[in-house]
């Protein structure tokens, strides 16, 4: 009988938390709905790479990630709390910690999956690359006469260096980026900012990553000879990024990839070419916002790592400089316009849920001899 309590606590935890998520549910719902007519009606492969996308999402998600997670934990209670060390493992495994994280998992697994493997569907129909030599233009022009790549060439032009810009972009930026995510889906402490946190970054991802990218569709510095047919505007971007192809996390190694993909017409694990806007850049803009809420020391970091991906995008040759100028200004107005309207939207939910005033029951026999 005890355990059966004990364990109904932990289910109706798990529901409950589980629940506050339905919004989330019901937008990634709607995406895949309208990006399914969208890609059916432009003659794309609609969610071709699920099953890659779904073999990633449940190593990182249910087996890395909650690893980590509890390391962590554990580490934290045995070297940081001499005392109350059992009531601090009770907190950790306790109904709400627990409904959180599966509520979470689960939250990453039926939610960012399906969305995932939809965004690379719906950017892998741009095909279209008909701005790029505008934005080269307008880039040198705005940087006075030169491309920006060639003031970053002049004093940072070494191997060494490359391969510590291609790991960052790469490899940290994904850690920092989907890290984050995962904790804002499982943890607690992230109540406050999760709802805010998830619709910006999901209307981020669609707003920048699909409708704009759609609009001005460019293939960017590094595929700047096949989609114009001038080899040699970018050329020694190309040969430089070139010397650490077949190395670990070889930017000419993915950009090749991506090319073989979007000739091909094959959907794959991150496929889809689109320069303008960078999603490197709005992704971890955004998420220098929502840590600038929680410390300001922390956020002059990430502002300062933000700036890193911005110049590393155009190290490497995937963006031009006003991809991740106009990057940024759209993540900073998406963040302001969910902060700004969440207070109407949570005040509208509460109206919605709130029930129909109770109606007095009629007494009834049974209920008059008990009351009297």
């Amino acid at each position: 009988m005890r355990m059966s309590g004990v364990l109904a606590r932990y289910r109706a935890a798990f529901f409950a938390t589980a629940g506050a998520d339905i919004l989330v549910y019901v937008t990634i719902g709607g995406y895949l709905f309208f990006g399914a007519l969208y890609v059916l009606c432009q003659g794309g492969m609609l969610m071709g790479a699920f099953d890659i996308y779904a073999r990633t999402c449940f190593i990182t998600y249910c087996l890395i990630l909650p690893f980590v997670v509890f390391v962590c934990g554990v580490f934290r209670i045995t070297h940081r709390l001499d005392r109350r060390r059992r009531l601090a493992y009770r907190y950790m495994f306790g109904p709400r910690r627990v409904g959180r994280f599966l509520a979470g998992t689960l939250l990453m697994l039926a939610g960012l999956l399906p969305f995932q493997s939809m965004f690379a569907s719906i950017k892998s129909t741009i095909d279209d690359f008909t701005y790029d030599r505008f934005a080269a233009d307008f880039d040198k022009a705005l940087h006075f006469g030169r491309a920006p790549v060639s003031y970053l060439y002049q004093f940072a032009k070494s191997e060494w260096v490359l391969r510590v810009v291609e790991f960052n972009y790469d490899i940290v930026w994904f850690i920092i980026c989907f890290g984050l995510l995962y904790w804002v889906a499982i943890s607690p402490k992230a109540d406050r900012i999760r709802q805010r946190f998830l619709a910006t970054t999901f209307l981020g991802w669609v707003l920048i990553g699909n409708v704009v990218a759609g609009l001005v569709p460019t293939a960017g510095p590094a595929f700047y000879r096949l989609v114009t047919g001038d080899p040699t505007r970018f050329g020694k971007v190309r040969d430089f990024v070139e010397t650490t192809a077949g190395s670990f996390s070889s930017a000419a190694d993915e950009q090749h990839y991506l090319w073989l993909l979007h000739a091909s017409g094959v959907t794959g694990f991150g496929s889809g070419i689109s320069a303008f806007p960078s999603m490197h850049v709005a992704t971890i803009a955004i998420n220098a916002l929502f840590i600038g809420e929680f410390s300001r020391r922390v956020a002059v970091v990430s502002w300062a790592y933000t700036a890193l991906i911005m110049l590393s995008s155009v190290y490497l040759g995937w963006h031009y400089a006003v991809d991740g100028y106009v990057a940024l200004t759209l993540s900073i107005a998406i963040y302001w316009a969910v902060r700004v309207s969440a207070p109407y939207a949570a005040a509208l939910l509460a109206r919605w849920k709130e029930d129909e005033p109770a109606r007095q029951p009629r007494p009834t026999e049974e209920g008059l001899l008990t009351d009297h």
